[in-house]
């Protein structure tokens, strides 16, 4: 009876060693499968423990206190793990009990990247969980979610690379899988086709086909997928959630099943050239349209890991697989150029007397179907080494820049309190060159742009050049100001400013004449070095009195003065050149004429003749023999303006550099002038561009402007104070400690050590799907190279007819040789294409934070990608040079007769 359980006994026995293939086959692609996902949990799992076991000092675990004389406090240990159980993290964290308090400390053997993410978002609710399993009051501490949540972000982002390796294994194996499940069906055709000539229903021949496969698939699944997920955890020393082979299983069950059942409905009944090849056509035209939508959307996200609404990232399946369809729609391709390009070199080597490769030729040619396996999976194979090699080498050739460019230098101090001094971080024996920097946000005329004013001497030495790209030694150049002033003495070590006015005229009010006694006046003599450090010395015309208030508190009282010396020590540094002097009446009622200014260096003489009043100041200034004489005009309410005596060489503007998006986004170029609004700063920054970057480092996205800090005070003749120091250093995070102490209130940042090893991480899970997808591939090969009856006596008759044993395999191996040649080609070409449109963005998805102007290059690693390539057709290659003819040929002839 068709469809009873002898019948089908039978069947299997008739044909077990396709089904024995079936289950080896399943067995080989459930371990791949589960065996790389493990490896990808394993990994993201020791980054969460290093990154937990160098954090200490209480970031490490987690304290929760209660009252021991209560009575639910025996039970405290058990409500700990059924909270952790509720949360997401079971058995995730082992604890050990103290008097009153319990002090989880995570599991390496029991720990996952999924339980440090579970436990980011349900700590805060520990103690609820705890309080609704045991009435003691548990008070929950520690610093474990903290260190948690700052690894958090690199686990869930680098799952998007990750995610795309596992794409890549899990479309061959379901190509391989399916494939092979067809096969039990493929030479039972005649078969099937005799049991519905006698009366038999599709649904049964149907359901027989789904519960053999289903019976072979699912043994080699299941015992594959255990294998492959105990073998790592064994080797790697962690324990993977079962889950991961329980899914793998499935998966290859279910493809191998409905494989079979589709192949078993269409072959039942005989069908027409004209139909399979609509049908055909069919499935091609829509796997274009999928690969395509697929490949747009990666286009447009990047990375699987999609933002929802909430701001979550979540994995997106088509995002996934839109590289493995890349890759296997190359496959297709070849495939279906393998026929003609067979009978063009076929017609050119027809002249030819010998039989290789004319034959050969001729012969895959009139056959593709019969390779169209084994040119796709091969095409699939090698296009996966040439991704992997692409994506390891691209990671390499990143490194650490991503974290260069974010930070800037090798250490940011990026806030200095303003009532506590710089901390000295110049004389810390690691620091190897400090450049002071102001970052401030400068608004123009559309958008927030980020503006760095720097040191520009120090560019160089200090900030990091991602690869070179920006050019800092010709920047620096661009940038400094070209100033020449008036230069003081080289071992001078102080500075006098003279200011002697003369009695204000005196002032009308209410129809009467009011004496009034010298005006109160601000002198400021400003300096600048040979590394374009701008020093102001300050000097007033009064003296400052505290006096006590009536009200028991203080006053200030000023008493001006006619004539009045100020000395000022000149700092460290030099030499030093007097490039502007500067002169301001505070007394808002009347002008004050007459102000004279005498500078000294070390007590003698400077001449100040070399200075002319600025463009646009205020009052009059004038030189008087090695003075200056100011006429200082009053000021409006409490706003006063200097009345500057500048050098000639005194820029109006200062040079700087912006960014190509930036420069595009304002429609600017080199040579042109900006004008950005400092409003943190109450000055407009008058900007020449002298120069175009690729990237900013230090800035959030990588874009903005760079100028001098010394050309931004002198042309804006405002004094402007670096608010962040930036640190070169062979030893950051020694830096960093030394800087806590001298300044425990600054913050500071530092380029992330693990950042680049994490990314690099990520590159395993490609070199492991380019190893499945070979080995697969050599599986189908393998498969392939067994021939039926039919295959059999081709080669007979081959050699029969005059070509002998070998010469008969000769042709076959030459033919299968072709096939193999055109997955090779189709796959580098393939694999080329696919690499060029995704690694870049997968790259990026590697790292927490790449700045947007970071350009990442398609970098292979020449080495795997020559070594894999090679290795994997040197393998497929072998496989179809083991052809043999069979030994016996006579019955092989005769069995048409």
């Amino acid at each position: 009876m068709i469809g009873g359980a002898g019948f089908a006994r039978a069947r299997i026995r008739a044909n077990l060693a396709p089904l024995i293939a079936l289950a080896v086959v399943s067995a080989i692609a459930a371990a791949l499968v589960a065996g790389m996902v493990a490896v990808v949990r394993v990994v993201e799992t020791r980054a969460a423990v290093l990154a937990v076991e160098a954090a200490g000092d209480g970031g490490d675990r987690v304290v929760v206190r209660y009252d021991a004389s209560a009575a639910d406090a025996p039970k405290m240990p058990q409500a700990v793990q059924g909270a952790l159980a509720a949360i997401g993290a079971p058995g995730a964290l082992s604890s050990e009990v103290g008097d009153g308090e319990l002090v989880l400390f995570i599991d390496p053997a029991r720990f996952s990247g999924d339980a440090a993410i579970a436990l980011v978002a349900g700590l805060p609710d520990l103690s609820r969980e705890i309080d609704a399993r045991a009435d003691a009051d548990a008070q929950v501490s520690g610093g474990l979610r903290t260190t948690l949540l700052d690894v958090r972000d690199g686990l869930v982002v680098r799952r998007g690379p990750t995610a795309v390796a596992i794409g890549v294994l899990a479309l061959m194996t379901a190509v391989t899988v399916a494939a092979v499940a067809v096969e039990p069906v493929r030479v039972r055709a005649g078969e099937h086709r005799l049991l519905r000539a006698r009366g038999a229903r599709r649904r049964s021949l149907v359901g027989l086909t789904a519960v053999e496969t289903a019976v072979f698939a699912g043994m080699g699944a299941v015992l594959g997928a255990a294998l492959g997920q105990v073998l790592v955890a064994v080797v790697a020393g962690i324990a993977v959630d079962p889950l991961v082979a329980a899914v793998a299983a499935l998966a290859t069950i279910a493809v191998a099943v409905v494989a079979g059942c589709i192949a078993a409905m269409r072959g039942a009944d005989r069908s027409t050239g004209r139909v399979a090849l609509t049908a055909g056509v069919t499935a091609a035209v829509l796997a274009a349209v999928v690969t395509g939508v697929a490949a747009w959307q990666f286009l447009r996200a990047g990375t699987p890991m999609v933002e929802r609404g909430d701001g979550s990232l979540v994995l997106d399946p088509l995002v996934m697989l839109a590289p493995a369809l890349v890759l296997a729609f190359a496959g297709l391709l070849a495939v279906l150029l393998a026929g003609p390009l067979a009978r063009g070199v076929a017609a050119l080597t027809a002249r030819g007397r010998s039989v290789t490769p004319v034959t050969p030729l001729r012969l895959a040619s009139r056959r593709p179907g019969r390779h169209a396996l084994p040119t796709a999976t091969v095409a699939f194979a090698i296009g996966a080494v040439v991704l992997a090699a692409s994506y390891v080498g691209t990671l390499d050739a990143l490194g650490s820049t991503p974290e260069a460019v974010r930070v800037g230098a090798d250490v940011r101090v990026t806030s200095v309190p303003e009532d506590q001094p710089v901390p000295p971080v110049a004389e810390l024996d690691a620091v190897d060159a400090v450049m002071g920097v102001l970052a401030a946000d400068a608004r123009g005329s559309r958008e927030t742009v980020r503006m760095l004013a720097a040191e520009s001497s120090a560019l160089p030495d200090v900030m990091l050049d991602p690869d070179g790209a920006i050019g800092l030694d010709a920047l620096a150049a661009d940038l400094a100001p070209d100033i020449v002033g008036i230069a003081l003495p080289g071992n001078a070590v102080e500075l006098g400013i003279r200011i002697r006015v003369e009695d204000m005229p005196p002032v009308v009010l209410d129809d009467e004449l009011i004496e009034v006694g010298p005006p109160s006046v601000y002198a400021s003599v400003w300096l600048l070095d040979e590394s374009g450090r701008v020093v102001v010395a300050s000097a007033e015309s009064f003296e400052s009195v505290v006096e006590d208030a009536a009200d028991g508190g203080e006053s200030l009282r000023t008493e001006p003065t006619y004539d009045r010396t100020t000395t000022v020590a000149l700092p460290d540094g030099g030499p030093w050149s007097i490039v502007a002097v500067t002169a301001v009446n505070i007394q808002p009622w009347n002008d004050a004429p007459g102000v004279r200014v005498d500078v000294d260096a070390d007590g003698g003489p400077v001449d100040l003749m070399a200075l002319h009043p600025a463009p646009g100041t205020p009052g009059d200034v004038t030189t008087d023999g090695t003075g200056l004489v100011f006429t200082l005009a009053h000021g409006d309410g409490f706003e006063f303006s200097p009345t500057r005596a500048v050098v000639d060489s005194m820029p109006t503007s200062a040079p700087a550099a912006i960014t190509a998006d930036l420069a595009e986004s304002l429609a600017v170029e080199t040579g042109d002038s900006v004008s950005l609004r400092l409003s943190s700063l109450g000055l407009d920054a008058d900007l020449d561009l002298v120069a175009v970057i690729p990237v900013l480092p230090g800035t959030p996205d990588g874009q903005g402007v760079l100028t001098d800090l010394a050309a931004l005070s002198l042309s804006s003749a405002q004094w402007i104070a670096p608010n962040e120091l930036w640190v070169a250093t062979d030893q950051p995070q020694a830096v960093v400690a030394e800087i806590d102490a001298l300044a425990p209130a600054t913050r500071t940042m530092v380029a992330d050590p693990r950042a680049a090893e994490s990314a690099a991480a990520t590159g395993v899970s490609f070199l492991l799907a380019a190893a499945g997808a070979v080995a697969l591939a050599v599986v189908v090969l393998v498969l392939r190279r067994t021939r039926g009856r039919g295959d059999a006596r081709e080669l007979a008759m081959l050699a029969v007819m005059g070509l002998g044993r070998a010469g008969a395999s000769r042709v076959r191996v030459s033919e299968d040789l072709f096939a193999i040649a055109m997955g090779v080609a189709g796959g580098a070409t393939a694999g080329t294409l696919t690499a060029w449109l995704v690694v870049p963005p997968l790259a990026r998805a590697a790292y927490v934070a790449v700045p947007d102007g970071l350009v990442v290059e398609l970098r292979p690693d020449l080495a795997v990608l020559l070594i894999g390539v090679g290795f994997a057709s040197i393998a497929f290659c072998a496989v179809a040079a083991s052809i043999r003819a069979p030994r016996t040929l006579a019955p092989l002839v005769r069995e048409d007769e």
